[in-house]
């Protein structure tokens, strides 16, 4: 048994449960809605961990789209774990048949994202995890400013994928495809330049690096218990792996050039983000705010190009994660 086979049963038993519970909505039935998406979703948590105790993890390359290495198994096991204790958090709410939906397409998109080796179905799946979130906090936000965080949300999630679209673009006029594995970089420094800088920004705002912050206060405020459980758990490590997946291992040579320079960045937004914490009042604000110069400093040691840095990195990442989703659990 390889990993390509469970990513690819993993999809398609979420996709199963997607296709089941939209059908029970069809015919107003509700009672099982839950509980079908639970035990699917206790089933793939459970397979994963059982593959990982009595399985070796071999990083094996494909000629499909799929490729999962130990940073990418990090973030499925992640986003699988805390996608099921948002499950159990939403059993005791009556109408949580739109919190299903939500919660599995959610899961579907993000192991999709960790797994690929397409960018372009990166981008389709990096763009279509945000529209669930969107929805959920525009439905069953708790006051009235979640509609401004909607737009918040929405206008940052469009301003960054305009530049990922226009790096995929490039590098498939330049190396004609679009997986990262039969990519055959040529010394173009100007056109290599152009591609990380639109990737720097995509997944800068996504991290999200200051001064592009704004949306996730708004979000993390204005959204319920399990929207900021996925945004700061989930949602931000999606930044994070494409700083790893694009920057650092598509295009090394100009990811250390610049490093420097992406340093400073992510120091400052650590120094603001912390000092801003201060200033708050409301709690919400408060973690976020400190997830924010989280994030950054382990972005931070992240770009530092020394040896074993890199899965220390992705540990913090794991870290803020747990810890995040922790505390918005308890300031329910």
């Amino acid at each position: 048994m390889t990993w390509y086979n469970v990513i690819t049963d993993f999809s398609t038993l979420l996709g199963v449960a997607i296709i089941l519970n939209l059908i029970l909505l069809n015919f107003n039935i509700t009672a099982y809605n839950w509980w079908i998406s639970f035990v699917t979703i206790t089933f793939i948590l459970f397979l994963n961990v059982y593959l990982l105790l009595f399985f070796p993890f071999i990083e094996q390359q494909t000629q499909s789209s799929i490729y999962v290495d130990s940073t990418s198994l990090v973030f499925i096991l992640l986003s699988v774990f805390i996608t099921w204790l948002c499950y159990i958090w939403i059993h005791d709410d009556e109408n949580n048949y739109f919190d299903n939906l939500v919660l599995s397409v959610i899961l579907l998109c993000l192991i999709n994202i960790f797994s690929t080796t397409n960018i372009l179905y990166f981008f389709i799946f990096f763009e279509f995890s945000a529209i669930p979130l969107i929805l959920l906090i525009g439905i069953k936000g708790p006051s009235f400013r979640k509609t401004k965080a909607v737009y918040y949300f929405f206008g940052y999630t469009v301003l960054g994928s305009c530049f990922l679209l226009l790096s995929i673009i490039l590098i498939f006029i330049q190396y004609q495809t679009v997986n990262i594995f039969e990519i055959k970089l040529i010394d173009n420094w100007y056109h290599q330049t152009l591609i990380w800088i639109g990737f720097i920004i995509a997944f800068s705002i996504k991290t999200p690096v200051m001064p592009f912050h704004l949306w996730l206060l708004e979000a993390h405020v204005e959204a319920p218990t399990i929207g900021s459980v996925l945004l700061a758990a989930i949602f931000l490590k999606v930044g994070s792996f494409g700083f790893i997946r694009f920057c650092l291992e598509l295009l090394p040579q100009i990811t250390n050039y610049y490093s420097p320079v992406l340093k400073v960045i992510f120091l400052l937004s650590t120094f603001v983000s912390t000092i801003s914490v201060i200033y708050q009042l409301d709690i919400k604000r408060i973690i976020a705010y400190s997830s924010i110069a989280h994030m950054n400093f382990s972005t931070f040691v992240l770009f530092l190009n020394a040896p074993f840095v890199s899965k220390g990195a992705v540990l913090s990442f794991l870290a803020h994660g747990l810890a995040s989703s922790g505390l918005f659990f308890f300031c329910r």
